[in-house]
């Protein structure tokens, strides 16, 4: 799988690596393995910067809230199905994880940008269904 690691950024307290990879959609990462960082992926294989975008919101805001223990399951969950999650806080909590995600969309946005422009010369498929 193609990707590119398209930096760190500040996250509040947090260290989040951005990487850029094939397909849609998104993921984040709590323990990588490999650094020791949070990371967030997020797929190049979209038409439009704003499809991207909306992914890394999504996924920073999820992040910061799980790595703030916000995120909680109604039952046990043996699938750990996202699904099924639902997120508890309040006015301050949601101050600080607004502030958190604000930061690094701020600062990951433009070299986002930058790596799906070339990203798309690169690739020139835009993932669809066959």
């Amino acid at each position: 799988m193609k990707q590119k690691i398209v930096g760190t950024y500040q996250a509040g307290y947090y260290h989040v690596q951005l990487v850029l990879r094939e397909g849609v959609g998104g993921e984040s990462y709590l323990v990588p393995g490999d650094r020791p960082v949070f990371r967030i992926k997020v797929g190049g294989d979209v038409k439009s910067f704003y499809t991207i975008m909306k992914v890394l919101s999504h996924e920073i805001w999820e992040l910061v809230l799980n790595i703030e223990k916000l995120r909680f399951y109604p039952s046990a969950c043996l699938a750990d199905d996202t699904g099924a999650c639902f997120f508890m806080l309040n006015h301050a909590e949601f101050s600080n994880a607004n502030a958190c995600a604000s930061e690094y969309i701020e600062t990951a946005r433009k070299p986002l940008k930058k790596a799906y422009k070339n990203f798309k010369k690169k690739t020139k498929c835009v993932h669809t269904l066959v």
